[in-house]
């Protein structure tokens, strides 16, 4: 050993170390793998407690159903109801769990103790109270269900309970066998650490020896004379009567070494320097007239921009101007068109007002001759009334005779009168038809005056016509020049509005290079920047060697390292177990809320997590300030608050009478039950944590 080198030597002792570390971690990790959390021993532990946490109490046990039993023998008529289904669903979660552990339990005697045994009182139980009990309650014959309960439902229940009794025994004696081969692997992996680490102290005592001896001399010694050099004292170096091969004799050639080096060294700092200075220098002018130059072509970019808007805008005038003047040239083709279609209807206006005129010429020589008519039948008229006078006065003449006649003359009297009536019926119609008569001719006079009216309107209309439409035609042919103009002036548009586009095209062309350009020169006036930081870090870095190779002399700081250590706490296991139990009864209350719709805690203590006696000593002072801060404490905090916070939930529907969602989240893949089995998981691996 005494010719092998340091690094063999540190290598050999690391290779022992290393050897004891491995092997040590071979023991370590099998006694890990069967005690750690899903490790053959913990699975077997945790087994058990999950049977113990199903079989004392419910599900695994008939407990609940047996209180379903008791008291639906004293329930009312309407509630009886109610408590076959609870019964019904007592035996589902029993089958479910029991079907759960043929599957988990590995244990024969349990096997055939729990699900062999047990199962047929149970079987039976279920049996009994579907088929006799429950039917004599729903028959009203309560006297015969209470000796049904009280005789065979009490002896099997009896009978059930002495299977969970023994049962729970072996789980309880099982885990105390499992502690105990934890216990002894703990010892025999404290041994063996303890032969590990003396073996390697002693093989670390002998490689020391043997490298003081290469080291030439004390460490102490030693290390005086590198804390020397290491303060620039190049100059002390006796290394007292060490060999040449020793780490002094090699020290003593290093620091002649070290002093040429610092020679050359501090003349190429004051180089360095020097170069650096100009370096800054021209980096500040290069970044100045970058700035600069970007100012300027941000300015001549920026109206660039405004003059490739402002063409855009005027492109967009012209576009619309252009779109105006078509719209108007059209409006004036249509407007032309039109008033020709007015000149053409003044024209045939003027022709019927000049027959208008003629046939009111007719109308009134028509007229006037029928006045005529009138007159000359109102003569007529006269002829007649004189001829009626006449006739009557030969009739008063003719009776007056008659009268002298005597009798002979009384016939002819008749006569006489006969002919005087029809005298004066001939007058008084006469006088009547000359009455019309001169009604007649006051009409014609009238109408006469009217239409010669009429005949004066329509000339003056016939006169207004010809001037209307001599001036429609001279406008006409001033639109059709207006039209043609316009058409020209919307083609001149076009083209001056082709002219503005390629104008804005080229203006945006500029804008796109002088940004090319601004952003060129502003990657130079950030490459300047860096030179000139860089320029700066070199200056810093050149000054830096300067004082070095001036005074060579470095200082370090130690820092000592205490390393922590953990010490062990103890709490109240048995407020875990107490939490376990009262937690795992929570399922029953809810599902027992959900069918009554009641409760007897309110909802918003429900909620809370700090109200539970569970709840009262994790947040108070019993509880270690140091566990309070521990992972594993603040995982369990943050699962008792979801607990809780969905008891509380379920509650709430159950009072609003919401089964169905209630019933959702107490399933056995609903969210209460996943939490429920996070949370009992979670409080049984705490309390195993603690020794």
């Amino acid at each position: 050993m005494n010719n092998l080198k340091i690094s063999a030597k540190l290598y050999l002792l690391l290779f022992c170390f290393v050897g004891g570390f491995v092997l040590f971690w071979f023991v370590a990790q099998s006694t890990i793998t069967n005690l750690s959390v899903n490790g053959e021993v913990y699975k077997k532990i945790v087994a058990n407690k999950d049977l113990l946490a199903d079989i004392l109490p419910p599900p695994l046990s008939i407990l609940e159903s047996y209180l379903v039993v008791q008291q639906a023998a004293g329930a009312k008529p309407g509630e009886l109801k109610l408590f076959e289904e609870q019964f019904s669903r007592v035996k589902r979660e029993y089958l479910e769990r029991r079907s759960y552990w043929q599957k988990e339990l590995k244990d024969e005697a349990l096997q055939n103790l729990l699900l062999v045994k047990s199962f047929q009182t149970v079987d039976e139980f279920f049996s009994v109270a579907e088929r006799d009990y429950f039917p004599a309650l729903d028959a009203g014959d309560t006297m015969k269900a209470k000796e049904i309960a009280a005789t065979k439902l009490s002896r099997l229940y009896e009978s059930h309970c002495l299977h969970i009794k023994e049962a729970a025994g072996i789980a309880t004696a099982g885990n105390s066998a499992y502690e105990k081969i934890a216990g002894s692997r703990t010892w025999l992996l404290f041994f063996m650490g303890l032969v590990i680490v003396m073996l390697t102290m002693t093989l670390s005592m002998v490689i020391i020896r043997q490298l003081l001896g290469q080291l030439g001399a004390d460490p102490r010694e030693v290390l005086v004379i590198v804390r020397k050099v290491a303060e620039g004292d190049l100059s002390s170096t006796d290394a007292g009567g060490s060999s040449a091969g020793s780490v002094l004799g090699s020290l003593k050639v290093m620091t002649a070494n070290l002093r040429g080096m610092f020679a050359q060294l501090s003349g190429g700092v004051q180089t360095i320097s020097s170069l650096a200075t100009e370096l800054s220098v021209v980096s500040r002018q290069l970044t100045s007239s970058a700035d600069a130059s970007s100012l300027r072509s941000q300015g001549v970019a920026t109206a660039a921009e405004e003059m490739s808007s402002t063409m855009l805008s005027v492109s967009a005038a012209m576009e619309l101007a252009t779109i105006n003047v078509s719209s108007v040239a059209g409006a004036t083709e249509e407007m032309s068109a039109t008033i020709t279609d007015v000149a053409n209807n003044s024209d045939k206006a003027r022709r019927i007002t000049g027959q208008a005129v003629l046939q009111a010429d007719k109308v009134t020589a028509q007229i006037v001759a029928l006045g005529n008519a009138a007159r000359e039948i109102s003569k007529v008229t006269e002829s007649i009334t004189a001829i009626s006078a006449q006739t009557n006065l030969l009739a008063l003449n003719a009776t007056i005779e008659a009268a002298r006649a005597g009798v002979a003359g009384k016939g002819f009297t008749v006569v006489a009168t006969e002919i005087k009536e029809l005298a004066q019926q001939t007058a008084a119609a006469t006088e009547g038809i000359r009455e019309k008569i001169d009604n007649i001719q006051n009409s014609t006079a009238e109408t006469v005056g009217e239409i010669e009216k009429i005949s004066r309107v329509i000339q003056d209309v016939d006169g207004i016509i010809g001037t209307t439409a001599g001036a429609i035609e001279q406008q006409s042919l001033a639109l059709q020049d207006i039209a043609a103009n316009i058409a020209q002036a919307a083609h001149g548009l076009q083209e001056v509005n082709q002219k503005v586009a390629q104008s804005s095209a080229v203006a945006d062309s500029i804008a796109k290079e002088i940004g090319e350009t601004n952003r060129s020169v502003g990657e130079i006036s950030v490459g300047s920047a860096r030179v000139f930081t860089s320029a700066e870090e070199l200056s810093r870095l050149a000054i830096n060697l300067e004082l070095m190779a001036g005074r060579f002399k470095t200082t370090s700081d130690g820092a000592s390292m205490q390393e922590g250590s953990t010490f062990g706490v103890s709490i109240d296991k048995e407020q875990i177990d107490k939490a376990l139990r009262a937690h795992g009864m929570w399922k029953a209350r809810l599902q027992q809320a959900i069918q009554t719709g009641k409760m007897e805690v309110a909802v918003k203590d429900v909620s809370v997590d700090n109200v539970c006696a569970f709840g009262k000593w994790f947040y108070g002072p019993s509880i270690p300030e140091s566990v309070k801060h521990s992972p594993q404490y603040q995982q369990i905090k943050e699962m008792h608050a979801d607990f809780h916070k969905t008891a509380g939930l379920v509650a709430g529907l159950a009072l609003k009478n919401n089964k169905r969602e209630a019933e959702q989240l107490m399933a056995t893949d609903g969210e209460f039950s996943r939490i429920s089995f996070k949370l009992m998981s979670a409080l049984l691996s705490w309390k195993n944590s603690f020794s």
